[in-house]
């Protein structure tokens, strides 16, 4: 049974999508922002609490560039003490339903968007 810290965490709003988007590879702050549908700000938080609670793991490498400079590169995956779940996720279909629905909400957006900007060039 989970605890209900972790249980809070694992049900609140954008905790699923990050989590289908880790079970496939670790990936940095940009590139889950990218394809994930909550705010930066909430986003950030998110990974937070889910490094504290022990679910997420956060990784820092360090790249020498060509002009000398050393580039840190943060990267999150899901904690190995949770690869059962990893792998329950990578055999299900969450991380299709879920870029799905993002497919289909933009959809909505962009016909909603056409609607209303055809709505007031006929009222003008």
């Amino acid at each position: 049974m989970l605890g209900e810290e972790i249980e809070n965490y694992l049900t609140s709003k954008g905790v699923d999508e990050i989590l289908a988007e880790l079970s496939e590879e670790p990936k940095t702050f940009s590139e889950l922002d990218d394809s994930i549908g909550i705010s930066p700000a909430t986003l950030s938080k998110k990974l937070e609490k889910g490094v504290r609670s022990g679910i997420l793991s956060e990784d820092i490498t360090r790249q020498k560039q060509l002009d000398g400079d050393i580039r840190k590169k943060k990267q999150y995956s899901i904690d190995d003490d949770y690869a059962s779940w990893k792998e329950s996720i990578s055999e299900s279909n969450l991380l299709k339903n879920i870029r799905n629905r993002r497919s289909y909400e933009e959809k909505i957006e962009e016909e909603y968007l056409a609607l209303i900007k055809n709505d007031f060039q006929e009222v003008e």
